[in-house]
C-alpha cells in the first residue's frame, strides 16, 4: 500500500505506524509541554506503563548537560527558526544518557502551534565511529 493508493488512510493505520516504529516520537507545545508521545518514547525514556514518559515537559527527559541547548532550540522554534536536525542526549528510564538525532517540525493542531520531534538512537553509530577512530589512531 502506498500513499497514492489511499488518499485518506484510516486513523487505525496511522496509529499503528505511530506506535510500531523504532523512532522516538514526541509532540509538545512550543514551551516543551508533552502533548503526545508514541509507545517507543514511553518505553525508552519513560516509566514502565507510562503513556507520556512520566514527565510533563520534554526538557525533563533531556540529559542535564544538554538542557540549556535544547531549551534554546525550543525558543528558536517558537520564533520560526526550526533546525533541520537536532543532536542531543535523552535520559533513558534507567538513568543512562541516550544519544539521539532527530528532526523537528512545527505544526498547527486545533489552531495552536505544536512541535513534533522524531528521534532515533545513535548509540550504534557513535560506537562505530569510536571504533573507526581507534583503528585510525592505532595505525598512526
Amino acid at each position: 500500500m502506498t500513499s497514492r493508493s489511499l488518499s485518506q488512510p484510516p486513523l487505525s493505520i496511522l496509529l499503528d505506524f505511530f506506535d510500531s516504529t523504532t523512532d522516538l516520537i514526541v509532540m509538545t507545545d512550543m514551551d516543551g509541554a508533552i502533548l503526545l508521545a508514541n509507545r517507543r518514547w514511553a518505553e525508552v525514556v519513560g516509566e514502565p506503563g507510562s503513556d507520556l514518559g512520566g514527565a510533563d515537559n520534554v526538557i525533563e527527559h533531556v540529559y542535564a548537560e544538554d538542557r540549556d541547548a535544547v531549551a534554546a532550540v525550543l525558543l528558536a522554534c517558537s520564533h520560526g527558526e526550526v533546525p533541520s536536525t537536532i543532536v542531543t542526549r535523552l535520559v533513558a528510564h534507567d538513568g543512562k544518557a541516550l544519544p539521539v538525532e532527530g528532526s523537528l517540525r512545527v505544526n498547527l493542531l486545533g489552531g495552536r502551534r505544536t512541535l513534533t520531534g522524531i528521534f532515533h538512537d545513535t548509540t550504534g553509530l557513535q560506537s562505530a565511529l569510536r571504533a573507526v577512530e581507534s583503528e585510525r589512531n592505532a595505525r598512526t
